[in-house]
């Protein structure tokens, strides 16, 4: 067997009012009121000597407007607009508990909501894919997207990133949901798994490949080795199991382990529980290479039922 796959990780205007030059009888200041958007004048007289008055007065003095903060929240009011029809939102403010949902009468999402882990993309194979992996598929625009637990995101090595993925990744990846990245379509064009998981870190970010593919003498890929223990995990047959790597192996995978390693020496794994790290794993639905290995992330992070 060969190794063929790798990752490089890669106005607020302030006005103030005409100085006046004529003298004036007090001096107004207006500020915002704490009790309602209207203002509420503050008065100073400061006497002067030698006045025509026998008081001299300094002109008007408005405040400037305090600025307006524009909070975009679609996601979070789609969902209100789905779920308030009988249901009660609690926000708060952690991870795992930002979306508890206390019923008042049963509503249908409610098994999605337990079961909140999804597969994105375009792929036609996402529907055998969530099958397999026993989780909802869904498109990025899903509100009850925000509620998941843990996402699925499928890239195809021919077709390439859903575009809406790819528009909504940033907004998507502040709500810190642990992320898997599938890799398929891999294994029969011009590029392989160590191509689309650098194109995945360019369109994306920079994700981690805790796996290899090894190919057998025919250029089909039968196996994947563990990065961490070096253990190999052999698909060729209907029969998986998994064998010691060879020395050969374990030295072609040298730089790639080291990599991983100095990306996991400072929190493991769990930063990827925390939604800081996105490991990339091959997937092939032929001989379900890949499949077990997507699982063990999945189960990572606590189920809700």
């Amino acid at each position: 067997m060969n190794i063929a796959a790798s990752l490089n990780l890669s106005k607020v205007e302030s006005k103030t009012a005409p100085h006046l030059l004529i003298p004036l009888l007090e001096e107004r200041a207006t500020a915002p009121s704490n009790k309602s958007k209207t203002t509420k004048p503050a008065t100073q007289r400061t006497p002067v000597k030698n006045s025509p008055f026998g008081k001299k007065y300094k002109a008007l003095i408005v405040l400037p407007t305090p600025p307006i903060v524009d909070i975009k929240l679609a996601l979070i009011l789609n969902l209100i607009k789905i779920l308030t029809n009988g249901a009660i939102n609690f926000a708060t403010g952690s991870r795992n508990e930002r979306c508890n949902i206390i019923h008042i009468v049963g509503l249908s999402i409610m098994t999605d909501l337990i079961n909140a882990r999804f597969v994105l993309g375009m792929s036609p194979e996402n529907q055998q894919i969530s099958e397999l992996l026993g989780v909802s598929a869904a498109k990025m625009d899903d509100p009850l997207l925000i509620t998941a637990d843990v996402v699925v995101v499928v890239a195809s090595a021919k077709s390439g990133i859903d575009p809406k993925v790819v528009a909504q990744w940033q907004t998507f990846r502040e709500l810190y949901i642990p992320t898997i990245v599938a890799v398929v379509d891999f294994e029969d064009g011009d590029v392989d798994f160590e191509d689309m998981s650098a194109i995945i870190g360019k369109m994306l970010e920079p994700v981690l490949t805790p796996y290899l593919v090894l190919h057998a003498d025919n250029g089909q890929p039968t196996a994947l080795i563990n990065l961490e223990d070096q253990i190999i995990t052999d698909y060729s047959t209907k029969t998986v199991v998994d064998i010691p790597s060879e020395p050969e192996h374990k030295e072609l995978i040298l730089e790639f382990k080291e990599e991983l390693d100095n990306a996991l020496q400072e929190g493991g794994w769990d930063q990827f529980i925390a939604g800081l790290i996105i490991p990339a794993i091959p997937l092939m639905l032929s001989n379900k290479l890949g499949l077990s290995e997507i699982k063990r992330f999945l189960d990572l992070i606590p189920s809700r039922s």
